[in-house]
């Protein structure tokens, strides 16, 4: 009798192994899909959080959305999560950069600078493309700011690198709102570059970039960002035209500044109203060297007037006295025009209201440029009345001025003023016939 082969479904051992690796499988396939399901859930419940910060900082509560940031970073690895990781880090950037604002300014501003450069260290600009721009142009704002407190140049190199690292992905046909507000932030930054070296090349970036921004900002859909370029363009025309000596450049400064009046009205944006207001008002008493001298100057003074309107002594005091240092300037050149004495004593007036605000103590610098120009309406005064008694006032201003205006600190200003008390002492001698 032939004996038959027993079927494979009819071996027991058979069964039995395939039963214990079919067991391990579905065990297995379990075990991961659990894992995956949990991962999931705790990625759900990062982003949430994450979130939740971002939504913090965007309501301006940077201190609640940084011990948020770092609350999650206690419970986040840099190695399985880094995306998440990096935007945290980003995230606590700015977090640091608000909150120099606050207090502690350098402090945070070094915190900020080292957060985001962490972030960096993720966010490539191969990988991550758009994260590495954004981290790169909020970089460049804390350096920006960091170019007020110290190593002014080296800071301002930073933001303009940083910047320019953000524009290797912003261009205008991707993400051009990023590109118009990168190229205005580089403006300024050249602008304030400008004013320490190369100030022709600096000067003419600042237009370049300023300019490229108006090929997306728009009076009507966006009018704050354009009247605000303009503002900026129009003190890079008056800056240039220092170094030009050029008319053409003021009028093109005059120009820019009405351009941004379109859209900082007195009503809608007061403050934005009284800095064009200001800016107008030097660049017209700048343009009187060139012509119409009596008119500029006029409506120089309006532009003044119209500045202190919003600029009040009570609310915002430092820009107060220096709009009034201004208007005292100006009167002084209007009285070498018309009514010599009735602009002498306007001039002096306001010099004296600068007075009230700018204190040695306080205000070294501002104190000692008034108390330079009072000199000048004493001088100026000693021409029509009193004469010994307004030059001796004025040696009194030129001698105050050089409390502060020293050789080594400030060369030029010392010069001026060291000049202008030899020349009031000289003419007092002549008076008295002293020696």
């Amino acid at each position: 009798m032939v004996k038959k082969n027993k079927k494979w479904y009819q071996n027991k051992f058979l069964i039995t192994v395939l039963s214990l690796l079919a067991s391990t499988l579905l065990g297995f396939l379990v075990t991961y899909w659990f894992t995956l399901r949990n991962e999931s859930i705790e990625r759900t419940r990062l982003e949430t959080n994450i979130s939740y910060a971002e939504n913090l900082l965007e309501q301006n509560a940077p201190e609640d959305a940084l011990k948020k940031y770092q609350e999650i970073l206690a419970s986040t690895s840099k190695k399985s999560e880094p995306g998440l990781y990096a935007r945290i880090k980003s995230g606590e950037g700015r977090s640091f950069f608000a909150l120099a604002y606050s207090g502690e300014q350098e402090l945070n501003l070094k915190k900020s600078v080292s957060a985001y450069q962490e972030a960096l260290e993720i966010f490539t600009l191969k990988k991550y493309p758009d994260e590495y721009a954004s981290t790169q142009s909020y970089l460049s704002n804390a350096y920006f700011l960091m170019s007020d407190i110290r190593n002014r140049e080296e800071n301002l190199d930073n933001a303009i690198s940083a910047n320019l690292e953000a524009l290797k992905v912003f261009k205008i046909d991707h993400n051009p709102g990023q590109f118009a507000k990168v190229n205005a932030n580089l403006g300024v930054i050249y602008g304030n570059l400008s004013q320490i070296a190369e100030p022709e090349v600096n000067l003419n970036k600042a237009l370049e970039f300023l300019n490229n921004s108006l090929s997306f900002y728009s009076e009507k859909d966006s009018p704050i960002e354009f009247a605000t370029v303009y503002l900026n363009l129009a003190n890079t025309y008056l800056a240039i035209s220092g170094i030009s000596g050029k008319e053409e450049d003021l009028q093109k400064a005059v120009s820019a500044n009405e351009k941004a009046l379109t859209v900082f009205t007195i009503e809608s944006y007061p403050l934005d109203y009284a800095t064009v207001q200001l800016n107008l008002g030097i660049t017209l008493e700048a343009l009187s060297h060139f012509k119409e001298s009596e008119e500029n100057l006029q409506k120089a003074l309006d532009a003044y007037q119209s500045s202190c309107a919003i600029f009040t002594l009570a609310n915002y005091p430092p820009d107060y006295a220096a709009i009034q240092n201004s208007i005292a300037n100006a009167y002084l050149s209007l009285s070498e025009l018309k009514d010599k004495e009735s602009n002498i004593l306007k001039a002096g007036a306001a010099f004296f209201e600068a007075l009230k605000v700018f204190a040695i103590e306080s205000y070294p610098t501002d104190y000692a440029a008034t108390q330079a120009g009072l000199g000048d309406y004493y001088m100026a005064l000693a021409l029509i009345k009193d004469t010994q008694k307004n030059i001796e006032n004025a040696i009194t201003s030129y001698k105050e001025s050089l409390k502060i205006y020293t050789a080594e600190k400030y060369p030029v200003n010392y010069a001026a003023s060291q000049n202008s008390l030899e020349l009031a002492t000289e003419k007092l001698k002549q008076i008295t016939g002293k020696k």
